[in-house]
């Protein structure tokens, strides 16, 4: 596993980061579970053939392994909006509390 990618995850208040998929079960059977940085389960993973496509799986798997750099991208994004003079909009100060990513306005 890589370290925290930037100061902004490690603010994250999520089980610590990266995440990854980690597929367990038999081979004809598969589950898959989303792992924390320490391989401890956070959720399970319902397999593609429940209605949505692998493709769909795929991307699904993907975006929510990603929270956490998903989340530190969004607190760069705002405190570079705010160094340069632009206040970040209540709903996204909302969506990073309420996603457990770092409080934007506690540093500004």
């Amino acid at each position: 596993m890589n370290k925290q990618a930037s100061i902004f995850t490690q603010g994250n208040r999520t089980s610590p980061g990266p995440w990854h998929v980690k597929t367990v079960g038999p081979h004809n059977k598969p589950e898959f579970q989303l792992c924390d940085f320490h391989g401890t389960p956070i959720a399970y993973l319902l397999s593609p053939n429940n209605g949505i496509t692998v493709e769909q799986f795929k991307h699904n798997c993907n975006a929510l392994k990603n929270t956490p750099l998903l989340l530190a991208a969004i607190a760069e994004f705002a405190y570079s909006q705010t160094a340069q003079g632009i206040d970040p909009t209540t709903a996204l100060i909302t969506l990073l509390k309420e996603s457990g990513g770092v409080d934007i306005q506690a540093h500004t």
